[in-house]
């Protein structure tokens, strides 16, 4: 059993996979709730909630009113850090550590593990604040049971999604760390949160610093520069 937990964020781009899951929601009944307000809304209100084109409203509007299996989450995740991460190359070994360390934050979730299986949908944090102060106390509460027998939880997440994390709390049981890289633009910064993941699952007994893929080597308290 893994002795971390790594917290990152979601994608926002999607493909379908033919790949089965499990319909295996961590908060299926809070999930409900956020799609019985989501499938009551007309494609005009989702536009103005996604400040999106009217095309990209419509495909929601759709996708809520007739929910679309996409396939486990670390498949149909498919923006750049997924990419990194790469996990159609990892072990079945490998599989099982990423299965059992990583959760996914998500406005729509809540957390999400990698074999969960998703439906498509649009969501995100920057939408409506208030999903902030609807989904942060069950998500901790999760976190700290799940942390009873871990070590380490480790921070890959953006800023959106660091935000619901207690930290004052969750450090009660666990060392949290926060990597950081310097000098890296958007693109390049989830690219390197993905190639963390996948070293920390690759290896599981080397420490965080010791992260050396794609040219990255610790310069200090858990801040990465190529080299």
């Amino acid at each position: 059993m893994a002795t971390m937990i790594i917290y990152c964020s979601p994608a926002k781009t999607f493909k379908k996979v033919s790949v089965g899951a499990p319909d295996n929601d961590l908060f299926k009944e809070q999930r409900n709730y956020l799609l019985d307000k989501l499938v009551k809304m007309s494609v005009k209100e989702l536009q103005t909630l996604y400040r999106s084109s009217l095309n990209i409203a419509q495909l929601a509007y759709d996708a809520y009113q007739s929910p679309i299996n996409m396939g486990p989450a670390i498949h149909v995740f498919n923006g750049a850090a997924f990419k990194s991460l790469d996990v159609n190359t990892l072990s079945e070994q490998e599989l099982s550590i990423l299965n059992d360390s990583l959760l996914i934050g998500d406005a729509y979730y809540g957390l999400i593990k990698p074999s969960t299986q998703l439906h498509h949908y649009r969501l995100d944090y920057t939408m409506n604040s208030s999903l902030i102060n609807y989904w942060k106390e069950t998500i901790n509460d999760y976190l700290e049971k799940s942390l009873d027998n871990k070590k380490t939880l480790i921070d890959l997440s953006s800023t959106e999604y660091s935000q619901l994390l207690d930290t004052t709390r969750l450090r009660q049981h666990v060392n949290i760390i926060q990597p950081t890289f310097e000098k890296a633009n958007s693109y390049q910064l989830k690219k390197a949160r993905g190639l963390m993941i996948r070293y920390l699952v690759q290896n599981p007994q080397k420490k965080v610093e010791d992260f050396n893929l794609d040219g990255y080597k610790h310069i200090g308290n858990y801040l990465f520069a190529k080299e």
